[in-house]
């Protein structure tokens, strides 16, 4: 049998994005890695070049924007705020029709697999599913009486995951609107979580300082991730499901091994890390984290772990392969 050598993961080169003047909330990286983009306190959206961290675009926003996502293609982004959701054409640099139906602060939005709809969650306790073209509101997900936190579709669109205050994970049937499962076990609030690329697994980071790797089928907890310090903020899965990187308010980014558990390596930053994204081509992360104590400020960069040929890695085993 032949061994397989262990991982290689090289210390990352950091980019830099100037240009935010108050805190940044969130950031999302384009599928294709070509544009990140970041929402902040200073009531921008902004648009960087994904490779160099040249700021390409800003959109003024009429209230702080808690959180973006990008279409599949990578053409438009989505922004929840108090109670809308507002969408722009990265390219074109328009806005287009916003989304209104909420009646509280929206903490996630997210686009469906084939881009042809829009998903957010609310503290109303709803999750609003809106038609990509029209911008009408097709499906309303109730039944939660909790503040909702993160939301996620599963890679084949039929389903989607969200999160609660009190620490629960619900499954939802998108065609039915349906709760159809939940998922119990953290102590906290789930801040952040990602279906794996097979749809069979769901990641979940808490505010009970754990990670936690679900079996969507039958409910049960697979493993635990344990070595952070503090709240996890933000979880994702690799596109091959087997590495996790989480990001925390203990100041580290950590790379798992999704299948056994073990901590490939800890990433130290001055201060807590308040999202984590990543785009397809699995090497590089976009992250923002606080400056100073208070949380009013921002430290956003992109890290770069080099060349598509990282070593002796093959292009599939290629850091965490995102």
């Amino acid at each position: 049998m032949t061994e397989v050598p262990p991982l290689v993961i090289p210390e990352p080169k950091r980019i830099l994005l100037i240009g935010h003047t108050k805190l940044v909330y969130t950031v999302a990286f384009s599928p294709d890695g070509n544009y990140a983009a970041s929402g902040s306190t200073d009531e921008t959206i902004r648009i960087w070049d994904g490779h160099t961290g040249t700021m390409l675009k800003s959109f003024t926003v009429e209230d702080i924007s808690s959180n973006i996502a990008f279409s599949p293609d990578g053409r438009l982004i989505a922004s929840g705020s108090l109670r809308m959701v507002r969408r722009w054409d990265v390219q074109q640099g328009f806005e287009l029709k916003c989304l209104e139906g909420h009646t509280d602060t929206i903490e996630s939005v997210i686009f469906s697999p084939d881009g042809k709809q829009v998903a957010s969650a609310s503290h109303d306790g709803t999750i609003r599913i809106w038609d990509g073209h029209t911008g009408t509101e097709v499906r309303s997900l109730i039944g939660l009486k909790d503040d909702l936190y993160d939301i996620t579709f599963c890679p084949c669109g039929t389903q989607m995951a969200s999160t609660s205050e009190e620490g629960l994970i619900t499954i939802w049937t998108i065609r039915t609107g349906k709760a159809t499962g939940c998922l119990k076990g953290h102590t906290g609030i789930v801040r952040s979580i990602s279906y794996s690329s097979d749809g069979k697994r769901i990641v979940s980071g808490s505010a009970d300082k754990t990670i936690r790797i679900w079996d969507v089928m039958t409910g049960h907890e697979l493993i635990r991730l344990v070595g952070h310090d503090d709240v996890v903020n933000s979880v994702i899965f690799s596109a091959n499901g087997k590495y996790v990187v989480s990001a925390s308010d203990d100041c580290t980014v950590r790379i798992w091994d999704g299948e056994t558990g073990k901590e490939e390596k800890i990433i130290e930053c001055e201060w807590s890390i308040c999202s984590i994204a990543s785009p397809l081509d699995n090497r590089r992360l976009v992250l923002d984290t606080y400056t100073d104590s208070q949380g009013t400020g921002n430290d956003l960069s992109i890290l770069d772990f080099g060349s598509p040929n990282l070593g002796t890695l093959p292009p599939e085993e290629a850091l965490f392969y995102v």
